[in-house]
């Protein structure tokens, strides 16, 4: 998975990263929007692996476990774990909430600028 800090400009500067980048080429190819090959070219010959339809799509949902991890993975930095982790709550019983002020309020409150993306 990705997150945001992944792609701040402190962690794409690391030498590794940029090493690798250095190393990457990307090519169009005819496939349908959003889908993508990935060919690594070794000493011992190609890889190739195609992804036609991305995760987290409508045609391959994300579980509820993955949704919720990917929202403690993105709240937490900016709300605090314990904060995020009342947002899933509140996310997961959304449908028997008496209202949405707590809810609100813990997204609402996020200090600091938004997340580098």
């Amino acid at each position: 998975r990705v997150l945001p800090e992944d792609l701040a400009p402190a962690a794409l500067a690391r030498p590794e990263v940029a090493a690798l980048a250095a190393r990457v080429e990307v090519a169009p190819a005819a496939l349908p929007p959003l889908a993508a090959t990935l060919a690594l070219h070794t000493a011992g010959g190609v890889w190739e692996h195609e992804v036609r339809v991305p995760r987290g799509g409508p045609a391959r949902p994300l579980s509820a476990a993955e949704v919720e991890s990917k929202a403690l993975a993105l709240a937490a930095p900016r709300l605090g774990d314990a904060a995020a982790e009342r947002l899933v709550v509140l996310a997961r019983t959304l449908d028997r909430l008496d209202d949405l002020e707590e809810l609100a309020a813990l997204v609402c409150r996020a200090p600091g600028p938004p997340a580098a993306v």
